[in-house]
């Protein structure tokens, strides 16, 4: 049973597909404790899941680094922001929860140029993409320094990991382009880039589900238990704001949650390997990450004044996994415009 279809890792698609679903679920505003437990392990997830792929040897040139996250997060960022700000300011902010509460026009597009999540209001989430960018030019400046010499790689990732959290201490207002939760995610980064070159350039990562099933179902119980356990210790984390309480629990609690999200899906794809609209989702991540809210809009707004239905039925917790589900499907077709937009563009 091959774990690769088109080079890609299957399972890895079903990590993102997970992570991304959570994502949603996160921002449908589910309840403590499950917020506090996926918040813990969510972002730094991402973080190494980018960080496996960053290939920074293909880059010779800082020219080459710059021309693909130009490509690759910087014009999504402006684009996703473009659309997203324009459907807020015609339809968002005059429905719901925002039509009480007065933003000024310019506010979102400051909050965008300076990747402030909290001026954001047009689409909040899209704070993660100017962090990556930051958390990757921090890394592909230290490994053109530095990728003879592995171990003060590791040292100035530590230390960059340590001015992070010490600027998390100093309890300042959030910094653009959330440059402190890029500093303290950025070992995250760096776990995943390792994960990349000590297995052979992902061979290993696609062999790893030939181990026993037994085996991946314990590592999963073991840490998925112990990201409930440590997580519930501490404060919730909160990467835009830098905000991650007591280390000692929030730092293994991140560890255990990614190992157990990826030991699970795992386990799924042991079981089933082929659910195409899992790999799908997972291929799609930024799609999602930029327009679910939206999407959430429009089906609150169908339900509301087509159907009738009170907004108050969006308070209970099976209507929300329902809406998450919903809301998945619908980006399908905004996903495959996307890539036809996409490559019409290449």
């Amino acid at each position: 049973m091959s774990a690769t279809t088109h080079n890609r890792i299957i399972w890895i698609d079903y990590v993102k597909a997970m992570a991304i679903t959570i994502v949603v679920l996160l921002h449908l505003g589910i309840p403590d404790p499950f917020r506090t437990i996926v918040r813990s392990f969510v972002i730094p997830l991402f973080f190494i899941l980018s960080g496996i792929f960053s290939h920074p040897d293909k880059y010779p040139t800082w020219k080459c680094f710059l021309q693909n996250k130009t490509f690759r997060l910087f014009v999504p960022y402006v684009v996703f922001n473009t659309i997203t700000y324009f459907y807020w300011l015609v339809i968002g902010r005059n429905m719901g929860a925002d039509s009480v509460i007065f933003v000024p026009w310019w506010k979102p597009i400051i909050g965008t140029a300076l990747g402030l999540e909290h001026w954001m209001e047009h689409c909040k989430p899209l704070w993660f993409l100017p962090c990556l960018m930051v958390a990757e030019v921090l890394f592909y400046s230290c490994y053109r320094a530095l990728k003879t010499k592995s171990a003060w790689l590791l040292l100035i990732m530590l230390i960059l990991f340590v001015g992070g959290i010490a600027l998390s201490k100093l309890q300042l207002p959030p910094l653009p382009y959330a440059v402190g939760g890029a500093m303290s995610m950025i070992l995250f980064y760096y776990c995943g880039y390792l994960l990349n070159i000590r297995t052979n350039g992902l061979q290993k990562l696609q062999d790893m589900v030939s181990h026993s099933t037994i085996f991946w179902f314990l590592s999963c119980v073991v840490a998925i238990f112990g990201c409930i356990w440590l997580s519930l210790q501490t404060t919730e984390t909160r990467v835009f704001e830098n905000v991650y309480g007591n280390l000692l629990y929030a730092l293994p609690a991140a560890c255990c949650g990614c190992i157990g999200v990826s030991t699970l899906c795992i386990l799924l794809y042991k079981l089933l390997p082929t659910i195409k609209i899992l790999s799908y989702f997972g291929t799609h991540t930024m799609i999602i990450l930029a327009f679910h809210l939206m999407i959430a809009s429009f089906v609150k707004g169908f339900t509301y004044f087509v159907l009738h239905l009170p907004l108050n039925i969006y308070s209970v917790l099976w209507v929300k996994l329902l809406f998450a589900i919903v809301i998945l499907l619908l980006s399908i077709p905004v996903c495959y415009i996307y890539d036809w937009v996409q490559k019409k563009w290449k």
